[in-house]
């Protein structure tokens, strides 16, 4: 179980952000 997040850059796109324990709480965005 990992936590979720979603998050804006400055140029307006949005990216869904999980922390993922299990790989050693590495941040994967992915771009919305």
């Amino acid at each position: 179980m990992g936590i979720e997040a979603i998050t804006e850059d400055p140029d307006g796109r949005k990216y869904l952000l999980k922390l993922t324990p299990q790989i050693g709480g590495i941040f994967s965005g992915f771009s919305q």
